[in-house]
Formats: structure tokens, sequence, C-alpha cells
């Protein structure tokens, strides 16, 4: 088994390796209509996360969605998904002008991401499995500033360096999460910014996320109380166009005074409730084929 794993992850390998060699010559609106076709090929192989999928949607939403909604959620989700493992790669190798002008954002929401930039303590940005989530990281990349992803390693050794440096390409530093605490402090403490995405399954805390008692992570909470930087919660949506619209759903303070378990209760709480926020408004942007309700009360599935 572990040779037959070993097997398939070299050929993963090898497959990005090449896809990376010919991204240059393909436009983007190609790049994004074979990775419709690559999330209808994953769709297609994987049972198992679509039974997923369609359990967190019944979870989630209750009688509120027809299985018809539920089914055209799971197909566009995997699109959605297909889309980002290609566009990733594709931007890359474009220049910085070429990216920028993918992005927009309301100039309300870059107010916001300034004043929190000229805090002098960083920020922690929390985005989500949602749109191209790589893509917020790359815009504020663009305007100079430091960007420390904390990202989950990839099993294969070889695969896990080769995305280290894509992410370096597109002007981050990636750092693997169990090793990311000095690296996270140190960033913030040179004003930097560290991107977390707080959408995934975690033993941390129980919090509510669509109305159920939820396993979250705490980590967002405890290092901007540790720090003092404000948390601001940036989603990128993939727009009709192919472009991307880059949303700050709100910025988070902490109250460095308060007692330190119920400050970590309510900050872990508004995140999820922002980020849910906006998966409501585009549900099939989100990565609902993860198991994201497998640490709840009552939750978790296949």
């Amino acid at each position: 088994m572990n040779a037959l794993k070993n097997a398939g992850r070299a050929v993963g390998y090898w497959l990005l390796r090449g896809m990376l060699a010919v991204m240059p010559l393909i436009p983007l609106r190609h790049v994004q209509a074979l990775g419709r076709r690559l999330g209808d090929v994953l769709c297609g192989l994987s049972r198992r996360r679509r039974t997923i999928a369609a359990a967190n949607l019944e979870y989630a939403y209750g009688d509120a969605l027809s299985r018809p909604e539920r089914e055209r959620i799971i197909r566009e989700c995997f699109r959605h998904f297909g889309m980002f493992v290609l566009e990733t790669m594709k931007v890359a190798t474009m220049p910085n002008q070429a990216v920028a002008e993918l992005v927009t954002i309301h100039p309300d929401a870059a107010r916001t991401i300034t004043t929190a930039l000229e805090s002098g303590s960083g920020v922690i940005f929390v985005s989500a499995h949602y749109g191209n989530f790589e893509m917020a990281a790359r815009w504020v990349a663009l305007h100079g500033h430091e960007v420390m992803v904390v990202a989950r390693a990839a099993r294969d050794r070889r695969t896990n360096e080769l995305m280290t440096r894509l992410r370096k390409r597109n002007g981050m530093e990636a750092i693997r999460r169990d090793l990311a605490g000095r690296p996270m402090l140190a960033t913030l403490r040179k004003g930097g910014c560290v991107a977390i995405l707080a959408d995934q399954n975690a033993d941390d805390l129980i919090v509510p996320f669509f109305g159920k008692p939820t396993g979250t992570v705490d980590g967002p909470a405890r290092l901007a109380i540790h720090t003092g930087a404000p948390i601001v919660v940036a989603l990128c949506s993939r727009m009709p166009n192919g472009h991307f619209e880059l949303a700050v759903e709100g910025v988070v303070e902490a109250d460095r005074t308060a007692e330190r378990s119920k400050e970590v209760l309510r900050i872990t709480a508004m995140l999820n409730e922002m980020i849910e926020g906006a998966v409501r408004r585009h549900p099939e942007q989100w990565l609902w084929f993860h198991n994201r309700w497998r640490s709840s009360p009552g939750g978790g599935f296949v």
C-alpha cells in the first residue's frame, strides 16, 4: 500500500512539474476552462468527497436547499477547486501588472487594509478555502508588504518544496503550520502580514458555524491577543468574467485586558460568522467536500 501511495505521489509531482512548464503558453481564460474540466473529472472520480459535500450542505442548510440545488453547488464547488489549482500555477508565471489588473477591490476595503497595515503591529489576514484565496495574499504582496502564508505541508516532500517555490514566485513566504509559531511572531514584529486559512475542521474550540457548534482553529485569536495585531477577514471571490474581487468582511481587534479564554471564544466566533457570510453569498465557491464538522458534536460524515 505504501509503495502504491508513493508511486501516486511521484506521478502527481511530475504532473505538476509538467503543467508548470506549459502554463506560460496558455491564456488565463483557457486555464480556467481546463480547471473546470479538471473539477468535473475530480467530481466524477471522488464518490466519498461528493458524499461529504452533500452531507455538509444538508447539515448547514437543512431544507432551505432543494436536492437539485445542492447537486448544482457540489458540481460547481469541484469546478471552482479545479480552477483554483490551475490558476495558482498560471498566476505565478504572470507579471505583477497583469496580476494586479485581475483583482478588483472596493476603495473602502482598500482603505481598511491600508489602515490596518499602518497600525505598526503587523496584520493577521484570515481567509478561507473560498474563491481564489491565494490571490488575496498576492494582492497584499503586490503592494509591497511582506506576507507569510501558514500552510499545511503536502505529503510528498518534492511537491511541498515545489509549492513553496511557487508561492515565493507569487510574493509569499510559506511556512508549515507545525513550525509557524516563531516565524509568525517575527513577521508581525516587523510590521509584516501573516495569512491563515481558518475554515477547516480543528479540535481547538467549539463555536457556531452555519448555526451548528463547530470545531474551529483558535490560532488567529490567540495570535491577535498575544501581539495586538488586528485581524482582517478578507476573501477573494471569482467573478463571472474570470477576474477576482477582494472583499474585506471585517476587522477584529483583540481586547488584551479581557479574560483570555473568553476573548479567544469571542474572536473565533466572530471570524466564523464573517466567513459564513461570504460563503452564503457564493456557496459554490467554498470547499464543501472538506469534512468541516468532523470534530463537532453530532457532526462529521464518512
